[in-house]
């Protein structure tokens, strides 16, 4: 394409009109200080032209062509049909129609070469293409067009009018490579990662080249972390002949990488520019930790779990009516001395228990089944030895004559129960195994929900130590080289109940040994005064809890639950270890139900507090949703205060199908309204996602958010692992990815983050 002839002079005089403009009539229009001097000529027959934008445009390019038609409406008296440049599937653009082509259309006049910047008008027989190197620059294009060429009729430029943008780093090149051949690496090829910083990163590159960058080439510019990078550090350099902008994961925020490239190109010396540099923070609350330091937190995390073991028992007012409970009771006694006192679950879930009393298991005793605790009883230990231990599970099933080799290679079945087991538990936590749960896809047929393998029964299970439970035909079948009685000790089997049920207020439970159960270990609906304390709760859930609307399958379980409104909750100094969900949790989404009768559903005065808490999807977990913004339900006085976590979202939740989704505190895109909410003094250790995720939607009537005070706590994972969320948002979903930088800068009180030395 020829460039037309555009003359700069310095104009002294007034910008005015020196001759009405006429069909083939030639004039000159100048306006400003210094501006070119433009020939214009009278559009012959321009009431017959029609406005044309590209079809699924830019938004700018088509409020552009809107533009010009109200300009041309409201100058000159004349309406101009605006519409687009479709044409059907395999026919050509027209060629002799009468058009003002607004940007990128499929007309080959629309076909002018630009940088970034730059605008151009140009009329040809039929045709006036007013367009600019990006969809803004176009909006300009017909910006100048309505101030130079619409006055009481409408004119052209006599010859193509460019006008060029100014581009500073034109010339700058980087390892021989000039600047505007880089492409970004793009989210639409492998890297899906800063899809935003991307994008602000290509429109500056487009301002400053006038080139905007492709997605694939011969160099790129990469924006990603690397492990081996400080977490205080920058880094940027050239790799293979790449450019390279470089944080650690989880540490300084990728825009400073990114600042840091910008900055050196805009402060070059000469046009060949060295970008190879490192810039370092000073932050005194990011520390790198070694494994000595990993020692002296498992020591003490040691020390507190031998404590809670041996936690003696409580000392019980006098003059408080006690039962007991012992494996060498009998269920005919009264329970009211340890001479007398009752056998099994099942008579210590129905005695004539009143507000203030006492039920105590004997210690070194095993209990299976499940025991209902009642409104004002303390559940607790007596005698010496172990905890009273309190099991799920239904029977032990280390006995070889209990299964049956079927008829497929390796696959050996149980006589079950109609209730769906969560997981087997060999030698008592030595190997576990990992539910087959069957989903039925659209199609109608089935598949393994957690990895999408074909599956139509026990004939496909082929992977040591997976299940299936037939629940209808109460059959349980493993996969075991060998009979699974003669290769464990003991098999323990988790089956869908909840442990402890508690019914009504006041309920404390104490110094008890709390596993293998298929749903919860203790579990309440709206209560309150529950007390949870001195316990240790292991391999916990698993069942199938339901199947949604959607055909996807959801398992169970917590350690201690509440589903509700609470007022007064506290669990301390507890033992939690392998929880398929949570360790300990509050939580409710108001019913519709609910939420038509104007229900309020407060969760007030909750304390997690001196707890352990290993091996678990969610350390702590809670949400408060579904709640209508006029609607006052909330959290108030909530505290999670000194307690230990380690190794979120491994051991048995690694089963889960959203694999590595697990955190130590966990709350969700909810309402999630609070008041007074700290945590504080707690350490956090390892996990395969995130270390928090806290969210909230939901102001306070005052205004102030419902966000947490955070102070000095230690947060310590492998670089690579992300902070997470800890943010107040109206949208659905808050932000992922915060940087420890940005955290500490916005809301750290004291907290120290430790990156582990690998």
């Amino acid at each position: 394409m020829r460039i037309g002839k555009i003359k700069k002079i310095r104009r002294i005089l007034m910008c005015a009109v020196l001759a009405l403009l006429m069909i083939g009539v030639m004039t000159t229009v100048s306006c400003g200080t210094e501006e070119e001097t433009i020939e214009l000529v009278e559009l012959a027959g321009w009431q017959e032209y029609v406005i044309v934008r590209p079809d699924g445009g830019d938004r700018v390019e088509t409020d552009a062509a809107i533009k010009l038609k109200n300009a041309i409406e409201e100058r000159v008296g004349v309406t101009l049909t605006l519409t687009t440049d479709w044409v059907k599937r395999g026919e050509e653009a027209p060629t002799d129609t009468k058009e003002i082509l607004i940007g990128s259309t499929n007309r080959p006049e629309s076909d002018i070469t630009l940088l970034y910047h730059d605008i151009a008008v140009e009329a040809s027989e039929h045709r006036v293409a007013i367009i600019g190197g990006s969809p803004e620059a176009t909006d300009l294009a017909v910006d100048w067009f309505i101030e130079n060429c619409i006055a009481e009729t409408v004119s052209v430029p006599a010859e193509r009018y460019v006008k060029a943008g100014e581009y500073p780093l034109r010339n700058v090149s980087i390892g021989g490579v000039p600047l505007y051949e880089y492409a970004v690496n793009s989210p639409t090829l492998t890297d899906d990662t800063f899809p935003d910083e991307k994008a602000a990163l290509r429109l500056w590159l487009a301002e400053m080249t006038g080139h905007y960058p492709e997605n694939d080439g011969e160099h790129y510019i990469r924006v990603e972390t690397g492990k081996e990078i400080g977490i205080t550090e920058v880094v940027n350099k050239l790799d293979g002949g790449d450019i390279v902008l470089t944080v650690a994961a989880g540490g300084m925020p990728i825009d400073d990488a990114i600042t840091l490239f910008k900055t050196t190109l805009e402060n070059r010396n000469e046009d060949e520019v060295n970008i190879e540099m490192t810039q370092t923070a000073d932050i005194d609350n990011i520390k790198t930790c070694d494994a000595a330091q990993i020692a002296e937190w498992r020591k003490m995390t040691d020390e507190r779990i031998e404590d809670i073991i041996n936690t003696p028992n409580m000392e019980i007012p006098e003059g408080a009516k006690v039962y007991y409970v012992s494996n060498n009771g009998d269920d005919s006694n009264d329970g009211r001395t340890p001479e007398t006192a009752v056998k099994t679950l099942f008579r210590a879930s129905n005695l004539s228990l009143r507000e203030g009393d006492y039920v105590c298991f004997e210690r070194g005793g095993v209990w299976r089944g499940n025991l209902s605790a009642l409104k004002g009883v303390t559940y607790t230990a007596y005698g010496e030895g172990d905890k009273p231990k309190l099991y799920g599970s239904p029977e032990d099933g280390a006995d070889p004559a209990k299964w049956t080799k079927t008829d497929a290679e390796n696959v050996w079945s149980y006589d079950a129960w109609d209730m769906d087991v969560g997981t087997l538990v060999f030698n008592h936590g030595e190997a576990h195994a990992v539910k087959y749960i069957i989903r039925t896809k659209a199609d109608g047929s089935t598949v393994v929900h957690a990895t999408g393998k074909p599956f139509k029964d026990y004939h496909d299970l082929t992977e040591d130590l997976t299940f299936w439970h037939d629940v209808e035909g109460k059959k349980l079948y493993l996969y075991s080289e060998i009979n699974p009685g003669e290769r464990f000790d003991s098999i323990e089997f988790n089956v869908k109940k909840n442990i402890i049920q508690v019914h009504g207020p006041g309920v404390t439970i104490d110094n008890l040994c709390i596993m293998y159960g298929g749903a919860h270990g203790v579990s309440s609906g709206t209560t309150q005064n529950l007390t949870v304390q001195n316990c240790v709760f292991g391999w916990m859930g698993g069942s199938l809890q339901k199947v949604r609307d959607d055909g996807v399958p959801v398992r169970y379980g917590n350690g201690v639950e509440i589903y509700g409104g609470c007022d007064g909750y506290t669990v301390q100094n507890n033992y939690f270890f392998q929880i398929y969900d949570a360790a300990v949790t509050h939580q409710v989404s108001l019913s519709s139900t609910q939420v038509e009768s104007g229900t309020v559903l407060n969760q007030k005065n909750i304390l997690y507090a001196g707890n352990v808490m290993e091996y678990c999807n969610y350390s702590i977990e809670y949400f408060l949703g579904n709640v209508p913004e006029d609607n006052p339900s909330r959290m108030e006085n909530f505290v999670i205060e000194d307690n230990y976590m380690w190794y979120a979202a491994e051991g048995f939740c690694e089963q889960r199908p959203d694999k590595n989704a697990g955190c130590h505190i966990k709350g969700w895109s909810h309402n999630n309204r609070a008041v007074d909410y700290v945590i504080r003094n707690n350490l956090m250790l390892y996990t395969k996602d995130m270390l928090v995720d806290i969210y909230s939607n939901r102001l306070n009537p005052d205004g102030s958010d419902s966000m947490p005070t955070l102070e000095n706590n230690q947060f310590a994972a492998f670089p690579g692992v992300s902070f997470g969320v800890l943010k107040q948002d109206d949208n659905t979903r808050a932000p992922y990815n915060a940087s420890v930088v940005d955290y500490t800068a916005e809301h750290s009180n004291g907290d120290t983050f430790w990156f582990i030395a690998e």
